[in-house]
């Protein structure tokens, strides 16, 4: 009653399953891009900030559609010129999410102060809403940045550029 399955046959079949499961994920996005590009599957979203960030943000979004994302809302909040407390930016932020039925908000980190922008997170997800925070690092490619927690704060480490090495050769190849 023992079975013996030639080491051929297991070397065949991780093969098999790490081809097949590539090709389902390239067919995943590829379906998910089309209907998103044909405006479905979007999630409806505020942009909060109305300075240069939050405005490219839009923008980018507006103009490639596979991102997944659908801008319905904007809470403008200019540093220098806005009078307002913290508790009228969620309050604003809030009533401009309810008002255009979005699920999420993306929060342009450039264009709020740590203190409103820690409020305005903690109120929304609070509310079931989904809250992205963009990174001021933009020129610096998404793929080297990791999110990590040091002590109490969360903080993102960017892997330093390899010319050398294993990664080297990995990407070349």
């Amino acid at each position: 009653a023992k079975v013996t399955v030639p080491r051929v046959w297991i070397v065949l079949v991780f093969l098999l399953a790490t081809f097949l499961l590539t090709l389902e994920r390239v067919i995943a996005r590829w379906l998910f891009s089309r209907v998103r590009a044909r405006g479905g599957l979007l999630r409806p979203v505020v942009v909060v900030g109305g300075n240069a960030e939050a405005l490219e943000i839009a923008q980018m979004l507006e103009a490639d559609r596979t991102l997944g994302y659908d801008v319905r809302g904007f809470v403008d909040i200019d540093l220098d010129l806005d009078e307002r407390s913290s508790d009228d930016i969620v309050t604003d932020t809030l009533a401009v999410v309810r008002g255009s039925r979005s699920t999420g908000v993306i929060v342009a980190a450039t264009a709020i102060d740590l203190g409103t922008s820690n409020l305005l997170i903690r109120e929304l997800t609070e509310q079931g809403i989904h809250v992205e925070l963009s990174s001021t690092l933009r020129d610096i490619a998404s793929h080297r940045l990791t999110v990590r927690p040091l002590g109490r704060f969360p903080v993102v480490y960017v892997e330093p550029v390899q010319r050398h090495g294993w990664r080297a050769y990995a990407k070349r190849s």
